[in-house]
């Protein structure tokens, strides 16, 4: 349903900015769900020059890096991420405290050839992204912190829709008009 309403917005070429779980509401008795504040969305026209929006942990690679140019990806990614927190169990995949720098942690999740592609030079800090079970990058990671309440593991496909929308070159990330069958 959040990537329904997302591919509604793109076909507008409207940018919401801040996708986060707060900003999606649901009722799973009524199958009800809304995609809610819309204080920092834009036009795709409009948001070369914009900085900022979105919310720490939820922030778009490029968004962190201060790009000035904002596409729909920067949708896709905190979509993602709420993916991440549905199949883990776990409210957010970094850590969240305020000093933490979330570059470097994406760069810890996903290695230091895919942190090489977005150009950034403490990239020889990072290693070759977690691995976990022959897995690596958001998968593994994924994998290593599903909280021990959960009596089942994300399976394959969901792992591999999460590592199409955590892509961290945004030119490579799915957009919201996929098809379960591609």
């Amino acid at each position: 349903k959040l990537l329904q309403a997302l591919n509604c917005l793109h076909n507008h070429r409207v940018v919401h900015r801040d996708v986060k779980p707060a900003n999606f509401l649901h009722n799973f008795q009524s199958y009800i769900f809304r995609l809610i504040d819309f204080g920092s969305a834009t036009t795709e026209e409009n948001a070369t020059g914009k900085k900022g929006g979105g919310t720490k942990g939820f922030k778009a690679p490029e968004t962190l890096m201060g790009s000035k140019s904002h596409t729909t990806a920067v949708d896709i990614w905190g979509a993602g991420i709420i993916l991440f927190c549905l199949l883990t169990g776990k409210t957010s995949c970094l850590s969240g405290k305020s000093d933490a720098n979330d570059l470097d942690e994406i760069g810890m999740i996903v290695g230091k050839n895919e942190m090489q592609q977005l150009k950034i030079t403490a990239c020889d800090e990072y290693g070759d992204g977690c691995q976990f079970q022959n897995k690596t990058g958001w998968p593994a990671k994924a994998l290593q912190t599903v909280i021990a309440e959960r009596t089942w593991k994300p399976d394959d496909m969901a792992l591999d829709l999460l590592s199409k929308m955590l892509q961290v070159d945004h030119s490579k990330r799915i957009n919201s008009s996929f098809s379960p069958s591609t």
